[in-house]
């Protein structure tokens, strides 16, 4: 099965499917750059990692956004994809920064970070 019928077997977003195209699992993983379709992948394929990402992601935001990503965690850990995913990005939206260069630092991090997570699941989806 190619990446995007896995993805399609998952009930991906058109927008996702229409961007992977033929692209393989790896390089799709590797030059994303949507962290919401990056988390959402995390979601279906590891949700204990989507879990401990929760809690990393609080770690690094503020204080009061930390009950956002306990959530996040919370959700992923219940099955509901959305809502794990929303909170998340709150969590996210408040460890921002007045600072667009520290904002794009955070968000390349959160990137870099739920790419290693990926990169760890083994699938069976042919390249």
């Amino acid at each position: 099965m190619q990446f995007c019928e896995y993805l399609k077997s998952l009930g991906a977003c058109e927008s996702a499917i229409a961007w992977v195209g033929e692209k393989t699992r790896e390089y799709a993983i590797a030059e994303c750059h949507n962290l919401g379709w990056l988390l959402w992948l995390l979601f279906y394929e590891d949700r204990p990692a989507l879990s401990a990402l929760a809690k990393e992601f609080a770690e690094r935001a503020k204080v009061e956004v930390v009950s956002s990503a306990v959530a996040a965690k919370e959700a992923a850990a219940s099955g509901n994809a959305a809502a794990a995913m929303w909170a998340l990005r709150a969590a996210w939206r408040a460890s921002e920064s007045d600072s667009e260069v520290a904002t794009m630092t955070e968000y390349q991090w959160q990137l870099s970070r739920t790419r290693e997570l990926l990169k760890k699941t083994k699938l069976e989806v042919k390249k």
